[in-house]
């Protein structure tokens, strides 16, 4: 479908009304053929989401390591930083990826934090937690199943599903 829009001179940067291009929305989905149609197209390599991700930053956060290879060769920016200030290689050192942090080091990448990056566990964020408190921390904001969940920490998610979480954190979908 994106290659048929490509071909009848669709624009590759239309943001939709979340801010999103269909390039963002691709390396959200894992989808590496059509990252590769929709750069080929024009679509701008270094765009960046409402909260100043850029697509190798997103596919870095997604887990999705073909796609932070191709954009890193096709040359995408290594040293921009997000909102909260972190750049691809800050993320590529969050997620515990040391070959990909490696390959952004050899290209040029950088970090922008004064402290070392932390991998976040989750485990000890749910034993310290108060009831009522469905938050992470600080780096991610969002209720621990989720972020469980988006880091492919399973025992975790099993952990808490077993532990009665809330319905409305079961149903989200984000």
């Amino acid at each position: 479908m994106a290659t048929l829009l490509l071909d009848r001179n669709a624009n590759p940067d239309r943001k939709d009304r979340y801010g999103d291009t269909p390039l963002l929305k691709a390396i959200q989905n894992g989808e590496l053929r059509i990252v590769q149609a929709l750069l080929d197209a024009g679509a701008g390599i270094d765009t960046t989401d409402g909260n100043g991700n850029t697509p190798l930053m997103l596919a870095i956060r997604s887990g999705h390591t073909a796609i932070a290879r191709y954009l890193v060769k096709a040359r995408a920016e290594l040293n921009g930083k997000n909102r909260k200030g972190w750049t691809a290689l800050d993320l590529a050192r969050n997620s515990g990826d040391k070959e990909l942090e490696q390959l952004l080091l050899m290209h040029g990448a950088v970090t922008a934090r004064k402290e070392p990056v932390a991998r976040i566990n989750i485990a000890d964020r749910v034993r310290q937690r108060t009831p009522g408190d469905d938050s992470v921390d600080a780096v991610s904001p969002g209720p621990i199943l989720v972020e469980a969940a988006w880091r492919g920490q399973e025992d975790v998610v099993n952990a808490l599903l077993e532990d009665g979480v809330p319905d409305v954190m079961v149903r989200w979908s984000g």
